[in-house]
């Protein structure tokens, strides 16, 4: 349990309010790869993955206009560089063969690419608690390979072989049921309350 610090007695509350925190945990996650390539099924290949970055959203540039003696600025295009992806190496190779086979959908062996079409695959993040329910997903949209699997081989002893690749994605949805359940509660509490009024009460206590 841990004390807020805020005195809420103003609106109606116990003048001491404490919040307990229930942090997502990094490895109960799990990620899904549906699309199958070369031969081998990219449920099989997730299983291997072993980290992955991703969120890293950029404006290629900012406009601006001028108002006055003020500027103001306007977001640009908005792109997402990579989704960086770690693999454990099996010795059946099927992750090498999976993204090998993933790479040639996009540029055949004469240097000529193919249709987006042909080649992008949505992918999946399932990100769940402790007790194993599901708290979470992130759809990864139209992911395709943006270079080969970067081999780390490694001579120690308990080493296990890894390969590294980056994927491009037109877009990340992130999906949540306790969100959906909260925002189902704030449009039933706003069809009672008045919610910005709240809000300005709350602004009032903190200010």
């Amino acid at each position: 349990m841990k004390n807020i610090g805020l005195d809420l007695s103003k609106l109606g509350a116990a003048p001491s309010v404490t919040s307990k925190w229930d942090l997502q945990r990094a490895f109960t996650w799990r990620l899904f790869m549906l699309a199958s390539f070369n031969g081998v099924l990219g449920y099989y290949v997730s299983q291997y993955c072993q980290d992955i970055v991703f969120g890293d959203y950029a404006m290629s540039e900012l406009s601006m206009r001028k108002h006055g003696a003020f500027q103001r600025y306007y977001a640009g295009i908005q792109a997402i560089e990579a989704v960086d992806l770690v693999f454990l190496l099996p010795t059946d190779s099927s992750v090498q063969d999976y993204f090998y086979g993933w790479y040639e959908r996009i540029i055949d062996r004469q240097g000529y690419y193919h249709p987006k079409i042909e080649y992008s695959r949505d992918m999946y993040l399932l990100l769940s608690d402790q007790s194993g329910s599901m708290t979470s997903t992130y759809r990864f949209k139209g992911a395709f390979p943006k270079n080969h699997l970067r081999i780390h081989p490694s001579y120690e002893i308990d080493d296990v072989m890894k390969a590294s690749i980056s994927l491009s994605v037109d877009g990340i949805v992130p999906t949540s049921l306790l969100g959906t359940i909260r925002k189902g509660a704030m449009d039933l509490l706003g069809n009672v309350v008045d919610v910005n009024k709240l809000e300005r009460s709350v602004l009032g206590v903190l200010s």
